[in-house]
């Protein structure tokens, strides 16, 4: 009987590390697959809402390139705006199933300033990128979009 139990007990303390390891890369998987997605090709924003308000049109023209390097280049005709971005876990609220972010900072201020922030995913797939920040000084929601040129 104490043998079974031990065995038992075996079984479900290796399937759980096992499991667990397995959600573990999985998570890291599907922050390089995102990120390997995201620098295949070019950019441009199609929506930019800044607490309520409509910014979409700073944005006009302008062809982001994101590079595996962590770089990102911003160009409209000889304007050129660059940055870094990479893509992180976000595990302050919830640490069993931490979300994914997608961190935006340009160099440059002005309109492109309004870019910089740890974004929340709520969409991403092989055309478009949907990001979503709740402001904790004022408590505005802002989104972002990003489609494939």
């Amino acid at each position: 009987m104490k043998s079974t139990l031990k065995f038992i007990v075996f079984i479900f303390l290796f399937v759980g590390i096992g499991c667990e390891k397995n959600s573990s890369s999985e998570t890291l998987f599907d922050s390089k697959f995102i990120s390997k997605n995201i620098v295949d090709g070019t950019w441009t924003i199609t929506k930019m809402m800044d607490s309520g308000k409509n910014e979409t049109y700073h944005f006009s023209g302008f062809v982001f390139d994101f590079k595996s390097d962590g770089s990102v280049t911003a160009r409209k005709r000889s304007n050129i705006e660059t940055g870094v971005w990479h893509i992180s876990e976000n595990s302050r609220y919830d640490t069993t199933s931490p979300e994914l972010e997608f961190y935006l900072s340009f160099h440059s201020s002005g309109e492109f300033e309004e870019l910089n922030d740890d974004w929340d995913i709520l969409e991403l797939n092989n055309s478009v990128i949907k990001l979503i920040d709740i402001s904790g000084g004022n408590g505005g929601t802002d989104y972002l979009t990003f489609e494939r040129k």
